[in-house]
């Protein structure tokens, strides 16, 4: 573990810990956020011809799971915020979820559409795998207990008694900018690894009694060659019931169009993070689960705030996650890239808006060019398939 100080600005008397920038707002209170998710929120199916556009997975190509290229970053997303990261030799996993649902129970609960693109016996011998947070949509009790004491789990503050509990010892936690070296044997070297705990605007809680009682958190990770950023699950600044502030910062809304030209606070920790660490090779960003935008602001980006993120830590590229596998919130399906790809046209960033047939996408970031455009063609083996321009629901 790192020596570096860190503040406890983020941690409450209580014991628990807390957002603590002007961007976070006013929390919604438990009675309203029950309110909405029993009552308000829209809890219709996924219909037939959204899953059709989204498509199958297609089969995974795991003989290149297995023989990843070398000097390469392969990055495959398995969906939702889950994606394979392979770098110098390392095999990361982050925020397994394998279930088909992401509730404390296997009946009830939101339901996976997507399905996974192949089982998690198919996994190549995973190093590490990183958790943000204890939601069950990212920290899955059967997927972890399917990897089994082998990886060593990265966590923030307050989880590794969860992992005891089941057994799991191979655990290490940390506050945020505590970082932990990672070393293996590979052959007659080893494989390294520096793992930072950072901040990012978020809660945590997997019952009624225990929300903030543990911290949440993005990832940088940084081998001898590679540096990738792992965004978790994260808002950027909060946005009133009145307001139809799209989300982002001043850069990324020089030209979207919207009634009220406040601008809101936001959170620091990104260009902090981009300031310590970066640039970086790809950073994983989620882009959905936002709607509704006062409800789910300071703890879920927009796909404005994803872009303002990727500027913020100074990523060389980055993808969009936390969408099209959990219906979690109001927004439409398809709705959060087809919002990146808007804005990000409008600033000529690098975000990979990839919108696929597939869950599971192989990625030689080495051999790929800036995305200045959408790559509708075929690469390394991975069919890209290109959007409508109207939302679907």
């Amino acid at each position: 573990m790192g020596s570096e100080s860190v503040g406890k600005e983020h941690h409450t008397a209580a014991g628990g810990f807390r957002n603590p920038w002007p961007s976070y707002g006013k929390r919604p209170s438990f009675l309203s956020t029950m309110k909405f998710f029993m009552f308000e929120m829209d809890r219709s199916a996924v219909s037939e011809e959204v899953k059709q556009r989204l498509g199958a997975p297609l089969k995974t190509n795991l003989d290149a799971l297995a023989n990843p290229p070398v000097g390469a970053l392969q990055a495959t997303w398995v969906g939702h915020a889950t994606f394979l990261l392979q770098f110098d030799k390392l095999n990361v996993l982050t925020d397994p979820i394998w279930s088909d649902r992401c509730s404390p129970s296997t009946i009830v609960g939101p339901k996976r559409f997507m399905p996974v693109p192949f089982p998690i016996k198919d996994l190549p011998p995973v190093d590490v795998v990183i958790i943000s947070h204890n939601h069950y949509d990212h920290l899955d009790e059967a997927t972890v207990r399917a990897l089994g004491n082998k990886p060593l789990y990265l966590v923030p503050l307050g989880i590794k008694s969860w992992f005891t509990s089941l057994g799991i010892t191979n655990v290490v936690e940390l506050d945020w900018w505590q970082e932990h070296q990672f070393s293996a044997p590979d052959g007659d070297n080893s494989k390294t690894l520096r793992a930072v705990c950072t901040p990012c605007q978020h809660f945590s809680g997997r019952g009624i009694l225990d929300r903030d009682k543990t911290l949440w958190c993005s990832w940088v990770l940084e081998s001898p060659s590679k540096k990738v950023y792992f965004g978790g699950d994260t808002g950027f600044c909060s946005v009133t019931k009145d307001s139809d502030h799209p989300g982002g910062d001043v850069a990324t809304r020089e030209t979207i169009s919207y009634s009220k030209k406040e601008d809101l606070p936001v959170c620091p920790s990104f260009a902090e993070i981009g300031k310590r660490f970066g640039p970086f090779d790809l950073a994983c960003l989620p882009i959905g689960a936002y709607s509704p935008r006062h409800f789910m602001s300071s703890i879920h980006c927009s796909p404005e705030d994803a872009v303002a993120i990727h500027i913020a830590v100074n990523a060389k590229r980055s993808i969009g996650m936390h969408w099209g596998t959990f219906k979690l919130t109001d927004e439409a399906i398809l709705e959060p890239p087809l919002r990146v790809e808007k804005v990000w046209f409008l600033n000529l960033s690098d975000f990979m808006n990839i919108i696929l047939a597939s869950r599971c996408v192989n990625i030689n970031m080495q051999n790929v060019s800036k995305f200045l455009h959408i790559f509708y063609d075929n690469y390394n083996g991975t069919k890209y398939c290109p959007l409508s321009k109207e939302f679907a629901t």
